[in-house]
């Protein structure tokens, strides 16, 4: 079955290409001085049983090295929430 990826959003420093697969989770894949992927893209936030990644809600804050995505639950809530992208 082929995986949807979305939303893919960079992070200079480190390099690092961020991006929602099957409106679920948060994957990340590190990135060389090249522009080429320097390793495996890999999970890096898993939502909450019950929630979800918004599709088209995803944002790098380079000054504070942060993400915004949006999540939301099958009945309609919907956050927007800041986590810390780090290393």
């Amino acid at each position: 079955m082929p995986s949807s990826e979305r939303s893919a959003t960079w992070q200079q420093d480190p390099p690092l290409l961020y991006f929602i697969k099957d409106y679920r989770d948060l994957w990340r894949l590190p990135i060389d001085d090249a522009g080429g992927a320097s390793g495996p893209p890999r999970p890096w936030f898993v939502p909450l049983r019950g929630l979800r990644v918004l599709g088209d809600s995803l944002d790098v804050n380079p000054y504070g090295r942060r993400l915004l995505v949006g999540l939301e639950r099958p009945e309609s809530d919907i956050w927007l929430v800041e986590l810390e992208a780090g290393q």
